[in-house]
């Protein structure tokens, strides 16, 4: 018999136990039985290949399993690309799947954020909870909490919201500390185009205990494309005008950083001979770079696990008050930064 065919009605026949007794356990709801019942039910299940059949139970419970993992779709910056966010959703499936539930990853962009347009998956009744990530529109995500109070925020901190977030602030203070104790005091930063709340928590941090140490002069701050070629760019400026005795570099994201490294290596500046360069993320490609890049490591993996426990608590614990988890940040020390 096919899997698509075999009702749990033949399985309880098969094994001679009560059909709800079957149905019970084959949908997770199995406490009141023994784990002898238990293994035989799910023993045969698995010989035989019955899968359930979710959308009936769905539409019995209320309950599908599922749930919807939204990103911020922005121009130029492709997810399938972008080594951060697929870490997250990499956490986040890894914990919601220990828990039998599956994700429902879909984008948004920015014109329906502006619109506080809700998302069809929403509206379809097909999730359970949402996870929303790169986006800190608090009029859409109150439309959005409106309709589905399930929702935890990934990489952004508002008060309203449950969000899990590393901490940027000691992520830049870790950079800063990092390339005083290698003797640089004539340092830069390279930071986006477009004001971002995790950037500049990163170069707070940063500046914060470059002024702290004393007798260095103000870190000199240089904006380019933080998905585009920004750190090329920037690189090309300072050749331009000459590193006036800089002597390091630290960018707010590895993308930044690698460009730079590309771009003055490219033009016979040495790295870390002459300049020492310092990202922050920590993204597989930082190695993939000569010389290697020296970063802060951004715990992108347990952030997304962490989102999906504050979920998971709120489909079937209770609802609670906000609360915002921050996860601690950690120097990668490579090739690209050195003594002076």
């Amino acid at each position: 018999m096919s899997a698509t065919r075999l009702t749990l009605k033949k399985i309880s026949a098969d094994l001679g136990l009560d059909p709800g007794t079957v149905s019970h356990i084959l949908n997770h709801d199995d406490d009141r039985y023994s784990a002898a019942t238990r293994g035989r039910v799910i023993g045969y299940a698995r010989r035989v290949g019955y899968r359930s059949n979710t959308l009936a139970r769905a539409m019995r419970t209320k309950k599908t399993g599922i749930v919807g993992v939204l990103f911020r779709k922005e121009p130029g910056h492709p997810l399938a690309n972008e080594g951060f966010y697929m870490r997250l959703i990499e956490g986040l499936e890894s914990e919601l799947l220990d828990h039998h539930y599956k994700i429902l990853l879909s984008s948004v962009n920015d014109s329906d954020i502006a619109a506080a347009k809700v998302p069809d998956i929403l509206l379809d009744g097909l999730v359970e909870g949402l996870v929303i990530i790169g986006s800190r529109d608090e009029r859409w995500l109150r439309a959005v909490g409106k309709e589905n109070p399930n929702l935890v925020l990934l990489d952004q901190d508002l008060e309203e919201f449950h969000c899990v977030i590393g901490d940027y602030v000691q992520s830049g203070q870790i950079a800063a500390e990092h390339l005083l104790a290698l003797g640089h005091r004539r340092i830069g930063v390279i930071t986006s185009l477009e004001e971002d709340p995790n950037f500049s928590r990163r170069i707070e941090g940063f500046v914060d205990v470059i002024k702290a140490r004393g007798g260095c002069p103000p870190v000199r701050i240089f904006k380019g494309d933080p998905w585009g070629d920004g750190g090329g760019d920037v690189a090309r400026e300072l050749q331009k005008e000459g590193l006036q005795g800089i002597t390091a570099l630290f960018a707010v994201n590895d993308h930044l950083a690698l460009g730079a490294i590309r771009e003055f290596t490219r033009a016979g500046v040495g790295i870390p001979a002459e300049l020492s360069i310092v990202g922050c993320d920590n993204l597989p490609s930082g190695t993939l770079i000569d010389p290697n890049l020296t970063t802060i490591q951004i715990p992108k993996r347990k952030m997304g696990q962490e989102g999906a426990r504050r979920l998971i608590h709120l489909l079937e614990v209770s609802e609670s008050s906000p609360q915002t988890i921050i996860l601690s940040t950690s120097l990668v020390a490579r090739e690209s930064s050195a003594e002076v």
